[in-house]
């Protein structure tokens, strides 16, 4: 036999056997999502001591605060230059201006910001090894899909939750 045939054979043999092999259909990981709010309120009697108060809330939650969307409400006048403090160490600190969302009503003297952001969580994945290939049930791709979703930054985005929650 030549080597052109015996090459031949061999390619046909490998493709016959890769052919022939069981393929895993892959199944999605169970994702769970949970808004988890921080939130500051404050009712505005010293403007001075409510900016302090508000500053070192957002020194606290900086993370946060430059991440996740940021609501603040505040109703009187007061209230409003503390808000207006807020804003501008907000986007001092480099927040953009579209994750910010300011309402306002003419009631009381108070005010408050609400930090919203999104934990996930997956159930954990099997131990992978050569040995139990063979004896898995579709939890094949686990580990990529829940280190995935544990890096996303806003995973409502993915999962297409709304700022209303639905």
């Amino acid at each position: 036999m030549s080597i052109k045939v015996i090459r031949s054979l061999s390619i046909l043999t490998t493709l016959l056997l890769v052919g022939c092999s069981h393929v895993h259909d892959r199944t999605g990981t169970q994702v769970n999502l949970y808004p988890v709010d921080t939130a500051l309120a404050l009712q505005v009697n010293s403007t001075r001591n409510a900016i302090k108060t508000v500053a070192a809330f957002i020194d606290n939650h900086k993370q946060q605060v430059l991440s996740q969307n940021i609501q603040m409400h505040y109703q009187g006048h007061a209230a409003k230059q503390v808000m207006q403090a807020a804003k501008r160490q907000l986007l001092a600190m480099g927040v953009d201006h579209t994750m910010l969302t300011i309402t306002a009503s003419n009631k009381k003297q108070s005010f408050s910001i609400n930090l919203s952001e999104y934990k996930v969580k997956i159930n954990d994945c099997r131990y992978v090894n050569y040995n139990s290939l063979s004896q898995f049930d579709g939890d094949f791709g686990c580990n990529v899909e829940k280190n995935r979703w544990m890096s996303m930054t806003h995973p409502e985005r993915s999962a297409s939750i709304t700022e209303s929650g639905k």
